[in-house]
Formats: C-alpha cells, structure tokens, sequence
C-alpha cells in the first residue's frame, strides 16, 4: 500500500508517513525502516513480543468468565503450553483448548510465530524518522502504561530521529470514548484530541 501510494501523481513521497493501529503497528515498526517514510505513528501498538499482551489479554478475559478458579488455570495452562510449542517448534500443543483454538487458527500459524518471536523495538530503534506512539488511556487490549513506555523508551535509545508519546485520556484501543475499562470501545467517533494530535 505504501509503495503504491508513493507512485501516484497527486503524492509527494517526501511527505508520506505511515500509521499502523494495533497489529498494524507491529508491521509498521518491522517495516519503517526499510520503507524509510517521513514519519510513523504507532496506535495501541504492542511494545515486545507478542508474548506478553497475549497472556496479559488471555488472564483478563478469563478473570471475568463465571467459571471456576480450575477452569481458569486450565485455560491459562493451555494457552502457555501453545505459545511455547509454537515458539519452540512452530506447531501447537495438540492439547489446546477449544476455547483457544480461534487464536491459534492453523492457517495463521507463521504469521502468530512471528508476532511472538519478533520484538517490534528491534528494527524500530533503526528507524530515524519521526515517530508518534499513541495508546487510549483506557485501552484494555495494548496496555498504555506498559507498551507505550516501552516502545517510548526504546525510541529514546536511538541515535537520531523524534519521537513523541501522547496517551488519549478516556480513550479506547481504537481511540474511541470510553467511560471505564468495561466498555468495549469501538462504537462513536475517534477523539478529536487524538486527530489533533496526529496531524
């Protein structure tokens, strides 16, 4: 999409940047440097291997399900068991739960291999341009006080280039106005705050 951007008549490519949102953001952090655009911005975008947020995701979902303290450690047991034989072998765990088995779908195995083995600050710290890290406030899926900081500190580490972190207040992972973390989030408009802040 960016290259084919960069050849249209009305584009000036010295002024291109790219956005990535989420698991956007992870293409977008391995892809910056390569691609060299004027500028990123990295929305809800995790900030290690995907690893951690899975677990962080997987222990929230199954802290509020109305099932026994047994059931959830199964749950939780299963799911450790799967990300370490997909990272170790690439396949998984023919014990995976059901429950599990939409987020391990096998015809995205490589591509969720990779979200695990891939730290996104190892090519994003080669980047030089300027980047922009953003999260919601109230973002149950990419954790702001967690990610953003450490996609915010690994910038800071690079020898050239600006970077910038700005947390949307009461926002969700897809920017939207959320009153609490119980909230899904994706209904409404996008804060304006976090439009200003992107252009």
């Amino acid at each position: 999409a960016y290259s084919a951007m960069k050849k249209q008549v009305s584009v000036d490519p010295s002024r291109l940047a790219i956005l990535g949102h989420s698991e956007g953001g992870l293409f977008t952090c391995w892809e910056a440097e390569k691609l060299n655009p004027k500028a990123i911005v990295l929305v809800g975008t995790v900030g290690e291997r995907m690893e951690g947020t899975l677990r962080f995701q997987i222990a929230q979902s199954v802290g509020k399900a109305p099932i026994s303290d047994e059931e959830k450690k199964k749950i939780i047991d299963s799911n450790e068991e799967t990300m370490a034989s997909l990272i170790k072998s690439g396949v998984i765990s023919p014990n995976v739960l059901p429950g599990l088995r939409a987020l391990y779908n096998p015809t995205s195995l490589s591509l969720v291999r990779s979200y695990l083995t891939i730290d996104p600050t190892a090519s994003l710290v080669e980047y030089d341009g300027r980047v922009l890290v953003m999260n919601g406030e109230k973002d149950i899926q990419v954790r702001a006080n967690h990610d953003a900081v450490l996609l915010d500190n690994a910038l800071a580490s690079r020898k050239k280039g600006t970077h910038e972190l700005f947390i949307v207040p009461n926002a969700s992972h897809c920017l939207k106005h959320v009153e609490n973390e119980s909230e899904p989030g994706f209904e409404g408009r996008i804060e304006p705050v976090a439009l200003d802040k992107i252009s």
